[in-house]
This record gives C-alpha cells, sequence and structure tokens, in this order.
C-alpha cells in the first residue's frame, strides 16, 4: 500500500515513527529524507512501499513538515529543506551546510556574551586546505592588507526576517567547535575561545570593535587565554591578531600577568585592529592602530 493512500491511523503512526527516527532534527534536506523512506521499507513498513514524495505529502499533510525555499539575495541558487513547526532560523542556517557551524556575531550570542538577538547569522563552512603563504611578513605588506575595507562574504540568502550569510572561512578541522543548545536545537558553534578569536580576525562579521569590546568585557573572567594561544598557533594567521586580541583583552581588564602569553608571542610590527581605518591611532602597548576616540 502506498504512503499515499494511507489511513488517518496510518498516517499517524508514519508521523511517530518519523519523530522518533529524526532524533530532534527541525531542519531535513533531501538526502535526509531519502534516508528515511529507506529506513520505512527496511525496518519499519516495507508493505508501504515508501517513496520520498509520499512520506513528504504524508509528512505534511498531517503538519509535520512545511518544504521551504531559501532564496539567496544574488544570483545564487536557492536552497530547499523541510522544516519543522518549531525550526528557528538557526535550526536552517546550521543545515545549509554538511559540515557548517555558527560563528562570529552568532556565537558571541549563543555564548551569552550579548542579549541582541541576531537578525544575520553567520554559519562558516571551511576552505580546503591552501598551501601555506610563501613570502616574509613586512610592515608594507600589513599596511597595503588593511588599507582598504575588509572583504565581505556575498553568499548571503533570506529566511523569515534573517538573514543568512555563509563564510568560506580558514580551513581548520572544526578547531574549537562544540555543540550547544540554541533555542531547543542542538547546534554546531564556535566555542569561547574560538569566538574571540574569529571577531577580532573578522570585525565586519561582529558588529564592529564596540560589539567586540561588549563580547570580550562579557568574556574575559570566562576565557583561559593560554587557550587562546594554543588555537592561535594551530590556526597559524600570516597576520599577528595576537595584538589585536591583546588589546581588547588589555581595554576590558585583564591583567599584565593574563596576557603576557600573547605578548611573549612578539611585538614585531604596527598592526591594525581593523581594515580601512581613517586617520587611526597607534596604541604603543600593544602597536596596533585603532580608531581616533576608542
Amino acid at each position: 500500500m502506498a504512503v499515499s493512500t494511507l489511513t488517518s491511523e496510518q498516517g499517524v503512526s508514519l508521523v511517530a515513527v518519523f519523530d522518533d527516527w529524526r532524533s530532534g532534527q527541525r531542519v531535513l534536506s533531501q538526502p535526509d529524507l531519502q534516508a528515511f523512506a529507506r529506513h520505512l521499507r527496511a525496518e519499519e513498513k516495507p508493505e508501504w512501499s515508501c517513496t520520498v514524495n509520499n512520506v513528504v505529502s504524508t509528512l505534511e499533510r498531517h503538519g509535520v513538515l512545511s518544504a521551504v525555499e531559501i532564496p539567496s539575495e544574488g544570483d545564487y541558487r536557492p536552497f530547499n529543506r523541510y522544516v519543522t513547526s518549531d525550526a528557528t532560523a538557526f535550526d536552517v542556517a546550521a543545515k545549509l551546510r554538511p559540515r557548517g557551524y555558527l560563528s562570529h556575531a552568532t556565537a558571541v550570542f549563543a555564548h551569552g556574551l550579548t542579549e541582541q538577538l541576531p537578525q544575520t547569522i553567520y554559519i562558516n563552512d571551511e576552505q580546503s586546505k591552501k598551501p601555506a603563504p610563501t613570502g616574509k611578513l613586512t610592515q608594507a605588506s600589513i599596511n597595503r592588507a588593511f588599507k582598504s575595507r575588509q572583504r565581505v562574504s556575498k553568499f548571503a540568502f533570506v529566511y523569515a526576517r534573517n538573514r543568512i550569510v555563509i563564510l568560506n572561512g580558514k580551513q581548520s578541522n572544526s578547531l574549537g567547535v562544540q555543540t550547544i543548545n540554541l533555542s531547543g536545537s542542538e547546534l554546531p558553534v564556535t566555542d569561547l575561545v574560538r569566538t574571540l578569536i574569529d571577531i577580532a580576525v573578522r570585525p565586519v562579521y561582529a558588529g564592529g570593535v564596540y560589539e567586540i569590546m561588549a563580547a570580550y568585557q562579557a568574556a574575559v573572567g570566562k576565557v583561559r587565554i593560554d587557550r587562546i594561544v594554543k588555537y592561535l598557533a594551530s590556526l597559524d594567521y600570516v597576520y599577528p591578531y595576537h595584538q589585536a586580541i591583546g588589546f581588547y583583552l588589555d581595554r576590558v581588564g585583564a591583567s599584565a600577568d593574563q596576557t603576557a602569553p600573547l605578548r611573549a608571542l612578539g611585538l614585531d610590527f604596527d598592526f591594525h585592529l581593523l581594515h580601512g581605518l581613517k586617520a587611526p591611532v597607534l596604541d604603543p602597548s600593544w602597536r596596533v592602530y585603532v580608531p581616533d576616540g576608542l
């Protein structure tokens, strides 16, 4: 008997099987539903001769799933997903990339470092590993790199009232990614240490220096700076982002003893807190250019 002809009672049975199988997932892709149809055929109700279309139509008829299209802000192809009634934009964002994880300002919110509910949700989808850069870092190369505004991802999509921006981040083997309960779902999010590093490296995805400062202020008593140093060694950035991180920690009250491991990494260059600063001021303690008046 095909699922499309199931009685109401049989449809309820399928819904029960689905709710158990999905294990709390609120957003599913076509491959997920194909896997569920195979599960039904192999283990639950082989006599139903389940197809994906029949499964979807039954679940939609019972109000369990809704098909949604997630359009891009530009010319990229939309994503198509199936969502439960309690799915949030965080759930949808986390399901757009198989190995993606929530990051930057979204992770700041997930860790309770801000009370501002983000309208833009960031998901990091790591690039493949790139060859190590060649050439020696110089003051001139730093100044050139930070002269213009920081580039931003145009890989942006719209779901409900939220923007979802997919970032192609540095390959890190998901360094510091953990599972956090966010609005009732267990979702992959950068941990506190990785989040503080990420927002210092890409402040454009964190709301700017004042939002970053507020996040550091909320985190300063919770974060282990030796772990920041360890993560930085693993990430192996070309630029001395430890100077920016040290500046933020210093400004929110971290002691000299606490920031000493960052200072020990060296202060060999005049760095920049942001890209594209106009008439910046050099903070001599960390040798970092900051906005005038900060």
